[in-house]
């Protein structure tokens, strides 16, 4: 009985005259139901189906053009650095400085690999955002200029565009958690903004948490209405956010990755995940695809962590998470000291596409 005036009270918060009072993805699933006039078990009748279909259209999601990969290949040579670079590569040839040539190229083309998975990781993140944002209901806005943007990299662990809007700039934040909390300062409920409490960043960590360790790829999503004759960059811009809420992108390794894992071990030879997801998530991943896993180690901690230690880490069935190129580096420069035969593969190429993989042979260290 108390269960069902509970319920009574809960819809009648949410819903008013029959029209919801809340933005759609903010109802609860009872009040979404008693707004809509429906039945969760048969659904509507046939007419008021046919009466709906008239007024507001098929019940489709919107189809936007897909962005090809190797478009997003194309795009990561299309760069006046770049182009300095054939030119010069194109040069050396012509003067018989073949070797010069030919290290120019091998920049030119490795810049172009790595942009390559940077951007295209990054459309499938946007893909999966606009797949959730039409499943919530929330309506596209027009497109707007776009101001100036300050791009993701593996130290900034963040991404913002700045657009002009018809009552100013707007900025639009994305990336991770623990990066975006501590530069919000308020938060949207509902369709209210109120201050970011202490209490909420206590909630919010704990839900990207639970998502991370389902091995779900998390992300936080900030906006910023900015002032007039700010500067725009990224110090000044990138704080002061309102958080919109966060979200998990699950990103499953591929079928073949555990067995080929299992044939590498039996082999001999070790598979170390480095990666730049959260720690959770990359535990939940090893575990998954078959590798155990003793100690995590994130990209903070190695900064902290000495050679010695390292050392005995990497004896362990360790994961690297949150790391940057520097840690990698690090990694590879230490079992190149040790004479370990090592072999690593972009994830691009091989076995995975999100993760770093680095293996080497066991030997005694």
């Amino acid at each position: 009985m108390r269960h069902e005036q509970m319920k009574q009270i809960n819809e009648s918060n949410f819903v008013r005259q029959g029209k919801p009072s809340a933005p759609w993805h903010a109802l609860p699933a009872c009040a979404a139901i008693k707004a809509l006039e429906t039945d969760p078990e048969t659904g509507l009748d046939e007419q008021t189906a046919k009466t709906r279909l008239t007024r507001y259209g098929p019940n489709r999601l919107q189809v936007t053009q897909r962005t090809h990969w190797y478009q997003i290949l194309a795009r990561q040579f299309v760069d006046v650095l770049i182009a300095i670079l054939l030119i010069a590569a194109v040069i050396s040839f012509a003067i018989g400085e073949t070797g010069d040539a030919m290290t120019i190229m091998a920049i030119v083309v490795l810049n172009g690999i790595l942009g390559f998975i940077q951007e295209w990781k990054a459309e499938q993140a946007m893909a999966a955002l606009l797949v959730a944002a039409y499943k919530a209901w929330l309506e596209a806005e027009e497109p707007q200029h776009t101001v100036s943007e300050f791009s993701f990299n593996s130290n900034r662990k963040r991404m913002t565009v700045i657009e002009h809007r018809p009552d100013g700039l707007m900025a639009d934040s994305k990336g991770a958690p623990e990066v975006m909390l501590a530069r919000c300062s308020q938060i949207l409920i509902a369709d209210q903004v109120r201050p970011f409490s202490e209490t909420d960043k206590q909630q919010a960590i704990a839900a990207y948490t639970e998502m991370a360790e389902k091995g779900l790829r998390t992300l936080a999503l900030a906006r910023r209405s900015l002032p007039e004759n700010i500067t725009l960059d990224e110090d000044a811009v990138e704080r002061e956010l309102t958080l919109l809420g966060i979200v998990g992108i699950i990103d499953p390794p591929r079928p073949e990755v555990r067995e080929a894992v299992r044939v590498a071990r039996q082999a001999g030879v070790r598979p170390i995940m480095i990666t730049g997801d959260a720690a959770p998530t990359a535990q939940a991943i090893a575990q998954r695809i078959g590798m155990p896993v003793a100690r995590t180690i994130t990209g903070v901690e190695l900064d902290h962590t000495n050679e010695e230690d390292l050392r005995g880490a990497l004896q362990q069935e360790v994961v690297f998470a949150r790391t940057q190129p520097d840690h990698k580096l690090r990694i590879v420069a230490l079992l190149q000291e040790w004479g370990v035969i090592f072999a690593a593969a972009l994830p691009v190429f091989l076995l995975m596409e999100t993760y770093k993989w680095l293996t080497w042979r066991q030997r005694p260290l």
